[in-house]
């Protein structure tokens, strides 16, 4: 161990970045400054180093000290970042061998020389009990008291959320309505679906007549000033542009249906909202396909019946399921507007269904278009066209039953299971 004075935190803290091979450890409620500058260049100079931070998020003041350019920084190096609230811990761990560790953040006043920063105090370890003490301590700070920058992290939860719904502050522009977002909480996983998105200027008015007057929008006396009384309409036009233009900070506001919580397989409805604050996620692929594959009762389908892709904000295709057992045993009503696809979303089910699974069909096709479908199934010594000549449509059962009997298939009309799974 080698004690520290302000003069010699910073020429030490330089001395083991210069040493980096494998790893770089930092933490500092604060960081700031041209010292902080002169540790990146070093960084950067590596290139293939692993680089993690954590920093302080337990009130807004942390980031006014911690400004946004610090975070490019640490992007630009390679570094990723974590958020923890009750951090005050200030130490930085290289190689997992050598360790500088003090009151300093990691700020000029915290790094500069005894005559013109804070007076400060430090030690130095190179010595592998306290240096593994001090790494699972970092560790152990990053895995249970802090959060991750992570890229899936798409916004915040608004007031109020609901049980069956939520707002958040959208960041990410890639997100589009009907994608899925998921809330990732210790109880289990909230899966919801984007319903609505909302783009606001705040450098522009809020809509005088559908929403109240807020001090985060343009005033509504300018408003008036610029459509009360006779005004050019060519001034009207350079007044709005000239608005639209003025101090533009655009944000997008989203509402997500809540589709349940996800617990281990099962997915359940939400009884209760979750924080407002929370994080949202874009929805991982993994977690999405293993709720596709699943029943309500969290159990895996039995016939799991490939329907089509899922719209997502995700870049690989996550696929559709329906479980044909539930179908086959119950009843499935499909319904639409016309043109929406509901004969090519039957077709298609009906189709992969008799190309997975051996199993029999009766198709009542007035328009030949299932025909038209299936003529090329690689089976087609399994299809039976039955064409009924001369007859109207008939809307009464009792007709359609006496209509099959006909046809020799009165064992489906019977009534008695047994019977109608008999060929």
């Amino acid at each position: 161990m080698e004690l520290l004075t302000s003069d010699d935190i910073f020429n030490k803290i330089e001395q083991i970045l210069e040493s980096a091979n494998k790893s770089i450890k930092l933490s500092s409620a604060w960081i700031s400054g041209g010292h902080f500058d002169r540790m990146i260049n070093i960084i950067k100079k590596k290139g293939n180093v692993d680089f993690e931070v954590i920093i302080r998020t337990n009130e807004f003041k942390d980031l006014t000290i911690t400004k946004d350019d610090v975070f490019r920084k640490i992007k630009d190096a390679g570094g990723c970042i974590y958020f923890c609230d009750r951090l005050h811990a200030k130490f930085i761990i290289v190689d997992e061998s050598k360790a500088v560790l003090g009151s300093a953040n990691f700020t000029d006043h915290g790094l500069s020389k005894l005559n013109t920063g804070n007076i400060e105090a430090g030690v130095f370890y190179d010595d592998g009990e306290n240096i593994k003490k001090l790494n699972d301590y970092f560790e152990l700070m990053k895995k249970d008291h802090s959060k991750a920058l992570e890229n899936d992290l798409i916004g915040f939860a608004l007031n109020p959320t609901k049980n069956n719904s939520f707002e958040f502050l959208l960041l990410d522009d890639n997100v589009e309505l009907e994608s899925y977002v998921e809330v990732r909480l210790k109880e289990g996983m909230v899966l919801g679906k984007v319903s609505s998105i909302l783009a606001y200027n705040m450098g522009f008015f809020a809509n005088p007549f559908t929403a109240q007057q807020s001090v985060v929008f343009a005033p509504f006396d300018q408003f008036k000033q610029i459509f009360f009384g006779e005004k050019d309409s060519d001034w009207r036009i350079a007044s709005l542009y000239a608005y639209s233009k003025d101090n533009a900070s655009r944000v997008k506001i989203t509402t997500a249906s809540v589709v349940g919580i996800l617990k281990g397989d099962k997915l359940e409805p939400l009884l209760k909202p979750f924080d407002v604050g929370e994080p949202i996620y874009r929805v991982s692929k993994d977690n999405l396909e293993n709720a596709l594959k699943k029943t309500f009762s969290g159990q895996d389908m039995n016939i799991p019946i490939e329907v089509g892709i899922l719209k997502s904000s995700l870049k690989s295709e996550i696929k559709a399921f329906i479980d044909a057992e539930e179908v086959i045993s119950k009843h499935m009503l499909i319904i639409g507007t016309t043109g929406s696809g509901k004969s090519h979303f039957t077709k298609r089910f009906l189709r992969n269904l008799l190309e997975k699974h051996d199993i029999q069909l009766f198709i009542m096709d007035p328009h030949g278009e299932y025909l038209e479908a299936l003529k090329d199934f690689k089976d087609k010594d399994q299809l039976e066209h039955i064409q009924f000549q001369d007859t109207i449509f008939l809307v009464d059962p009792e007709e359609m039953i006496e209509l099959l009997k006909d046809a020799g298939y009165g064992n489906i009309v019977s009534g008695n299971s047994s019977i109608a799974n008999e060929n």
